[in-house]
């Protein structure tokens, strides 16, 4: 920490992440393409989410994952935590054949600073978290935009409107039977 007096300098303090800081706050389990993106079309971009027990951390990490090497093209926190408390790392890429490598690379860089060594995801067509390899990868992530297109068609927004009230619906019988 470094501190000045004098009027014109603001007081300063630096800080780095060192090896294993983040140990035991970051879940092993990430979720790849199971968040919607906010850049663009589903089709061409995909989200990764990474799960952290707090929020500090969570910025931490994110901030380290914004210098990487890798292309992405954005890095944000949640704003408030999941149903299990933790708060995402949503990290945003292009839906290309280099996908596998950009999240691998994140993922291994992360490893310095968490520990994880076998890194698991889940997906839409995954219920339970399995092994993050190139091969598991390949099999249930869609990185071609235009086979993503052709396996799931754009809505209208008619159509989401309608899913919307449809599971607004859902909710309120679900918490009336409930009651």
């Amino acid at each position: 920490m470094t501190k000045k007096n004098n009027q014109n300098q603001i007081n300063q303090l630096s800080e780095s992440l060192m090896e294993n800081d983040l140990k035991w706050l970051v879940l092993e389990d990430v979720m790849i393409d199971m968040h919607k993106t906010k850049l663009g079309k589903d089709s061409d971009y995909m989200v990764l989410a990474i799960s952290v027990t707090d929020k500090k951390p969570a910025e931490d990490l994110a901030t380290f994952i914004e210098n990487s090497v890798y292309e992405f093209d954005d890095v944000e926190v949640s704003g408030a935590t999941d149903t299990a408390g933790n708060y995402m790392i949503y990290v945003e890429l292009a839906r290309d054949d280099q996908a596998y490598k950009t999240v691998h690379g994140i993922l291994t860089d992360c490893t310095k600073l968490c520990g994880i060594t076998e890194w698991k995801f889940k997906t839409t067509d995954v219920k339970n978290s399995i092994l993050l390899d190139e091969d598991s990868f390949n099999a249930h992530i869609i990185t071609s935009p235009a086979e993503y297109i052709s396996l799931h068609p754009e809505k209208t927004d008619e159509e989401e409107q309608a899913d919307a009230v449809k599971e607004s619906i859902k909710s309120r019988f679900k918490f009336l039977l409930s009651y």
